[in-house]
């Protein structure tokens, strides 16, 4: 716990020093709605090539993202004042090592949904209610108590569990500089060593960006059982006039929560490595000048006067 306590202070302290993280974040979310907009536009309606090329235009984009926070991220765990060429270098040094990492990452998701598909648990794909999606929440709530119950579980574990796989390891590739796979075997190193301080990251980390979230589920387990049957469009109606600005608030929230989440990892991982260099001082506000004390008077030089006693020992 009192490692915990060390990780988030000094990943604040850096946080707060370092504003681009949460500057980048917000303008790759504005650019991201704005491409996906207009790459809907011209491929939706291509059929399933078109959303194909969607998906792929998403996922580069992701990658992209990933690598520049994570060269931010690097820079700033190294003790130097992180700015946006740190965020254009991230991006050119870790883009495809990025995006091997979400493949793998989306691999394994999918594997999870295969096995949930075998357990027989219902409604996987409405795991993410609590993100919100009001065209879901008549799917969700159709599920039946018990069964939405199963099916939050399970997203549950395993998103903890994925991000036990490749949360750290994300970290140890742009802090070393080192391939995907070796960073991805480092991380899970780091996990085999210090699994408590993981678990209790990944776990703070979880509500730090999706805690305000729960704020928009109330309105839709107030309204669960007007959601199925014949009035089920007007009462989704109701609800989405209830959640469409608090998810909007939501979002802008997560542009700011989600780097400083990000960091967390990385400071874990760096101090684990003693790659976490001490933070120099911002170049606008220079340490302030130490004081020097005032000189004294310089003893009196000339002939000494008459009476003042003999200028020299021998002298009588």
């Amino acid at each position: 716990m009192a490692e915990l306590g060390l990780v988030l202070k000094e990943s604040w302290r850096r946080y707060r020093a370092s504003p681009v993280l949460w500057q980048e974040a917000l303008q790759l979310a504005f650019v991201g709605v704005l491409g996906i907009l207009f790459l809907g536009s011209l491929f939706i309606g291509a059929g399933t090539g078109g959303v194909g090329l969607l998906l792929l235009g998403v996922g580069a984009y992701m990658a992209m993202a990933l690598a520049g926070l994570g060269g931010v991220c690097a820079a700033v765990c190294g003790g130097r004042a992180a700015t946006s060429k740190d965020f254009s270098g991230g991006r050119k040094r870790f883009f495809w090592r990025a995006a091997g990492f979400l493949a793998l990452v989306n691999l394994t998701s999918a594997v999870f949904g295969l096995i949930a598909g075998g357990l027989g648990v219902p409604g996987v794909g409405s795991s993410r209610l609590l993100s919100l999606n009001p065209a879901t929440a008549s799917a969700a709530a159709a599920l039946g108590p018990q069964a939405l119950v199963w099916t939050q579980v399970y997203g549950a574990v395993s998103g903890l569990v994925i991000a036990l796989l490749f949360c750290f390891g994300g970290a140890a590739t742009a802090l070393e500089n080192i391939p995907t796979t070796r960073g991805i075997s480092r991380g899970l190193d780091f996990v085999g060593r210090r699994f408590w301080l993981a678990l209790g990251l990944l776990v703070l980390a979880a509500l730090v960006v999706q805690g305000p979230a729960l704020i928009l589920v109330v309105p839709v387990i107030a309204n669960l059982p007007s959601l199925t049957g014949p009035g089920a469009a007007p009462a989704a109606l109701t609800v989405a006039a209830w959640t469409v600005p608090l998810a909007l608030a939501f979002a802008v929230y997560t542009c700011f929560a989600a780097p400083f989440a990000l960091l967390m990892m990385f400071v874990a991982y760096g101090r684990h490595r003693g790659l976490v260099q001490p933070l120099a001082p911002s170049p606008a506000a220079p340490p302030p000048a130490t004081p020097t004390a005032p000189s004294r008077p310089g003893a009196p030089t000339g002939t000494p006067p008459a009476g003042a006693g003999p200028s020299s020992p021998g002298a009588g």
